[in-house]
């Protein structure tokens, strides 16, 4: 169980609280948080986040392998989910939608989207 986090800064209950999520809306919150922040960005563990900035310096035609790579190697240190598959929607031409999906300890499948 986590604290839910939206647009970087926790979201509250009714009452005040910090929200809590569980299940696989922490996996999708653990995921994210992996994804989206730049390796090497964060001051506490250098080791945390992804390269999937770095997917716009890539031929297009590599930018699916790179970013299934990208993913692959964000999302190691998750133990309790494995990635099954990474796909790659070009929404403009400064902007990759990137799908993944992955199985949870129990064999759920969990989707998620992030865009860079």
């Amino acid at each position: 169980m986590d604290f839910n986090i939206s647009n970087g800064d926790y979201n509250l209950t009714p009452s005040g609280h910090i929200e809590r999520v569980s299940g696989d809306e922490d996996i999708k919150q653990r995921i994210l948080i992996r994804l989206v922040i730049r390796k090497g960005s964060f001051v506490y563990d250098e080791d945390l986040g992804s390269e999937l900035y770095k997917l716009y310096r890539e031929k297009r035609s590599n930018i699916p392998n790179m970013a299934k790579q990208y993913v692959i190697d964000a999302l190691e240190p998750e133990t309790d989910i494995s990635v099954q598959d990474v796909s790659v929607i070009w929404m403009s031409s400064n902007e990759i939608q990137i799908s993944i999906e992955v199985l949870d300890f129990e064999g759920n499948t969990i989707e998620v989207e992030v865009k860079v």
